[in-house]
């Protein structure tokens, strides 16, 4: 929000910023208290186990594996349009009917919306499983990714911008 406020979107002043918060953060770190790492020869077992490498044994089961396929390739989707979403948003400031939009001005802000919502949803993810069971789950999670892309495709910065934002939270 910072580098989206100062308006340095699309210089390398963002690294600066960048920079001091990672500077921050490394001296907070060293204010944490001490916790050394589990020694693999405790508790652990081998070093297989320590590494977790037996949940590979779960690709066994071909609904295991087309699970992971389809969350590896969402997952993707989702990348893609949290780094490319606010380019996108960006680009409309050469367009003189949407330079002025609070979208193009502030695209991070708007494009942070899906962080948020996204740590809303991740913590919302046991009380759905318990209510609605995992297929249902699954069923919900594969329109909201239809409405999202679908809303951010139509929606545009000016009498569009609730589109986006709903597809933020979607």
């Amino acid at each position: 929000w910072i580098v989206s406020l100062l308006h340095i979107e699309t210089s390398s002043a963002q690294f600066y910023v960048a920079a001091a918060a990672s500077l921050g953060l490394g001296i907070y770190a060293f204010t944490l208290p001490a916790c050394p790492p589990r020694m693999i020869t405790e508790k652990a077992g081998s070093l297989v186990e320590a590494l977790g490498l037996k949940a590979f044994a779960l690709f066994k089961t071909w609904k295991m594996a087309l699970f992971f396929i389809f969350a590896m390739l969402l997952g993707a989707a989702l990348q893609l349009t949290n780094a490319y979403g606010d380019t996108f948003l960006h680009d409309f400031d050469k367009v003189d009917a949407y330079k002025d939009t609070i979208a193009v001005k502030y695209p991070a802000i708007i494009m942070s919306i899906s962080q948020i919502s996204e740590t809303v949803f991740i913590l919302a993810i046991p009380f759905m499983l318990r209510r609605f069971g995992i297929k249902n789950v699954m069923l919900f999670s594969m329109i909201a990714w239809v409405l999202r892309f679908g809303l951010f495709a139509y929606g545009n910065p000016a009498e569009g911008l609730w589109m986006i934002i709903l597809s933020c939270i979607v």
